[in-house]
């Protein structure tokens, strides 16, 4: 008796298979859109940008052309600009790319640490950059410092005391949303 169940289901099985293989959806007539993608190898940062009509791309070795560090410590986009944040030697530095255009600026030591603020976070609009810190080093004292690097200037806000947790920012619609926990757990 188990040779003809196991024929019988070795059947339904062959039978629920071949139901498999028919064609799929008709999806005739979807492009693929423009696109561009970022990209990193261990030693080089690629953007990769692919037109639809022509149907190809055009990939820019961003460490090469733009000089962006391999060892970035935070990439933040907003629109069309890709802002590189590095630092070294005590400074703050930035590569900002507009991935359409291909225009590029370098803003070299824009901002030097010093024994009174602790650097926690790094963002920009699209012409300044504001940078988190707990002032001074070792408080919960919560600020954030913007900065203009054309024109050079700076403007430090108080945001709130005895903060517990800070995090990431966001830059949105022309407002820096900056969200953290007080110590009252708000």
């Amino acid at each position: 008796m188990r040779p003809a169940i196991c024929l019988f289901f070795m059947g339904l099985l062959f039978l629920g298979c071949s139901k498999d293989r028919s064609a799929g959806p008709d999806i005739g007539g979807v492009q693929v859109p423009d696109f561009t993608i970022i990209g990193e190898d261990a030693s080089h940062i690629y953007q990769y940008n692919y037109k639809a009509g022509p149907g190809s791309g055009v990939l820019t070795n961003l460490s090469e052309e733009n000089n962006v560090d391999r060892n970035y410590i935070t990439l933040r986009q907003v629109n069309d600009i890709l802002t590189f944040y590095s630092y070294s030697s005590g400074n703050f530095s930035a590569v900002q790319r507009n991935v359409t255009t291909g225009e590029v600026l370098a803003v070299n030591n824009f901002y030097s640490l010093s024994g009174e603020q602790a650097i926690i976070w790094g963002a920009n609009s699209e012409s300044k950059f504001f940078m988190g810190y707990y002032s001074p080093q070792g408080t919960t004292n919560f600020g954030v410092r913007i900065i203009d690097p054309v024109v050079g200037e700076t403007l430090d806000l108080a945001l709130e005391f005895n903060v517990k947790n800070v995090y990431q920012p966001l830059y949105f619609e022309n407002k820096l949303l900056v969200p953290y926990l007080d110590g009252r757990a708000n």
